[in-house]
């Protein structure tokens, strides 16, 4: 008897997939391909500079571009150097500039990851995985109406907002998220199939890659666990301790770079404790970005609504208090003139925390077990979502992404329910998929509208081409440190292999070696015309300073002739002038 075999999957949603992967390498063709006159292409936003310098570390002996001498490893606001290091050596391979290689990486990657996805979905739902894929795919949340709000009331951030994560498209699209990603997913893929070895090696890669993701899916990988165990809710947790805790303990072992520089160079990880009540993966841009899934959700249990209606009203008391202090923040009237203590900002985000608590009702129902385990990851990934990153290390800012999946599966396994509850009152299936169908439209051309147009008028996307050829010609020069103002130092260690003085974000306030701020003023006092021949000396031997670049952005800032100086020599002549300092 023959055994026919079974198809990976299908041709269709291999396409779905493949047209989903290239969405952004057409993005970057156009933006590359057809600049503003005069202009070039150099990044899509500073955070792609930054790891395409990472990227060119390699040639560096590992060193941060922005910080010579500080190690890429030790940095933790370069993000999770080890995925692009690999890639470095790739493009140094094929002799690809880091922006081609992450372009590149960006598109496997994402295929990649969609594979697993569906994979990893079609095991870990009981049905209706192909419409929990698709929900993945589309942008659903607000963003139409968040350009109109930003529009009505001059606040730019609503628009961001309610849009930054209206689609998960946009938002996991680096490198250093992929890649874990991918282990994640197949370390909890290979869980449900009882393979403990896989498991534990896929798990510790992700702890290697991002540690967050890593957190994040041990903790994914109990609920499943639990979810499937019988007894009493305490026996249940001890049945799950006993399978996962070698697997845990194992995996744990890739953390150990992450460990050693967080105790060596503690420095560098006390950005992301800071206390911060706004930053896009709160509850606004949850809500504007998962409101049809959520919409979905909680229509299609009403009854189960009405009956837990003690537990929603406190969960919406708190969510509108969070919203109300983030609008405050966001400087929208009339939230602006409210004197609130954040003392209640802080017992609203921890009791949200605790209403992870009604998870022992979902534990105790007679649902299929994969069932229990999509909504407990919901009901774990919410919270942590909207959390206070001084608690949890910035954390929240990741867990946003993740909720999508879980939102997405409950979603779908509710669709029908949905439907149905929809047609009691009146309104068809073919409206209901109108409506949807709508709403992902419109999100899509917004998306695309931002992706094409909105970052086009902004210095930390386009340069003038003369900038980047000088830059070019710096990469067939000897290594050094260069001379450079703020909106030039993002580039240029992607495009020469250069060293810069320091890095302008002030997210890396804590690279670029110590007196940041002192070199940060000293750099555009000179380019200011503020320093004598002297003072500008002295500034060269002190900070090291191999090459001077004077370009586009150098000339906005005033007027500085070295003509006339005697130790530093014209090396490059165009619109663009690079020096090489003799001292």
């Amino acid at each position: 008897m023959k055994i026919k075999p079974i198809k990976f999957i299908e041709k269709k949603w291999l396409a779905i997939i493949l047209i989903a992967s290239l969405m952004e390498p057409v993005h970057y063709f156009l933006l590359i391909n057809y600049p503003l006159p005069g202009k070039t292409f150099m990044a899509y936003d500073a955070d792609e500079a930054t790891v395409a310098g990472v990227m060119r570390s390699v040639e560096l002996d590992f060193d941060n571009p922005w910080s010579k001498g500080e190690k890429v490893f030790f940095n933790g606001a370069l993000g999770s150097p080890y995925p692009y290091l690999m890639l470095g050596y790739v493009r140094m391979l094929f002799g690809i500039d880091a922006l081609l290689m992450n372009i590149i990486a960006k598109f496997l990657l994402f295929f990649v990851f969609l594979l697993v996805l569906f994979k990893a979905m079609e095991a870990l739902m009981p049905r209706r995985h192909e419409l929990a894929f698709l929900f993945f795919l589309l942008p659903l949340g607000l963003m139409p109406i968040g350009y109109m709000l930003g529009y009505a009331t001059g606040v730019e951030r609503l628009v961001e907002g309610f849009s930054f994560e209206f689609s998960i498209l946009n938002n996991i699209s680096r490198v250093y998220y992929f890649v874990p990603l991918i282990t994640s997913l197949l370390s909890l893929l290979f869980f449900s199939k009882g393979k403990k070895t896989h498991t534990t090696i896929f798990l510790g890669l992700t702890f290697f890659f991002y540690p967050f993701f890593g957190f994040a899916f041990a903790g994914l990988m109990f609920l499943y666990s639990v979810s499937g165990k019988h007894g009493k809710i305490q026996d249940k947790f001890k049945q799950s301790i006993n399978e996962l805790w070698k697997i845990y303990a194992f995996a744990a072992i890739f953390l150990a770079p992450w460990i050693y520089a967080r105790f060596v160079h503690p420095e560098y990880f006390t950005l992301y404790s800071q206390n911060s009540l706004w930053w896009r993966a709160h509850l606004v841009g949850i809500l504007g970005s998962y409101f049809i899934l959520l919409g979905i959700i909680f229509f299609a249990n009403m009854q189960q609504a009405k009956k837990n209606w003690k537990f929603l009203l406190i969960a919406g008391v708190l969510a509108i208090t969070i919203m109300i202090f983030e609008l405050k923040a966001l400087g929208v009237s009339p939230f602006t003139s409210l004197m609130l203590p954040n003392a209640i900002l802080d017992i609203s985000e921890l009791l949200f925390i605790a209403l992870f608590a009604v998870g022992w009702l979902v534990l105790e129902s007679g649902l299929d077990r994969r069932h229990k385990f999509i909504i407990l990851a919901v009901l774990a990934l919410f919270p942590l979502s909207i959390l206070n990153p001084k608690y949890v290390f910035w954390m929240q800012y990741r867990m946003g992404y993740l909720l999508h999946i879980p939102l997405a599966m409950l979603a779908a396994l509710y669709f029908d329910s949905f439907v149905a509850k929809m047609k009691s009152f009146g309104v068809r299936k073919t409206i209901v998929v109108a409506v949807i169908g709508i709403f992902a439209l419109t999100s899509f051309l917004a998306y695309n509208y931002r992706y094409q147009m909105a970052d086009r008028w902004i210095g930390q996307v386009y340069l003038d081409k003369s900038d980047k050829d000088a830059m070019l010609f710096l990469n067939t020069q000897q290594k050094g440190v260069v001379l450079a103002s703020d909106e030039t130092n993002y580039f240029l260690p992607p495009w020469s292999g250069q060293y810069v003085l320091y890095h302008p974000a002030e997210s890396q306030y804590l690279g670029g070696g110590p007196d940041r701020q002192k070199k940060k003023a000293d750099v555009a006092a000179f380019y200011e015309g503020g320093m004598d021949e002297d003072e500008f000396r002295d500034m060269l031997l002190r900070y090291g300073i191999d090459y001077v670049f004077y370009g586009s952005k150098e000339q906005q800032l005033g007027g500085v002739d070295l003509e006339s100086v005697d130790f530093v020599e014209k090396i490059y002549d165009s619109e663009t002038a690079v020096y090489k300092v003799r001292l």
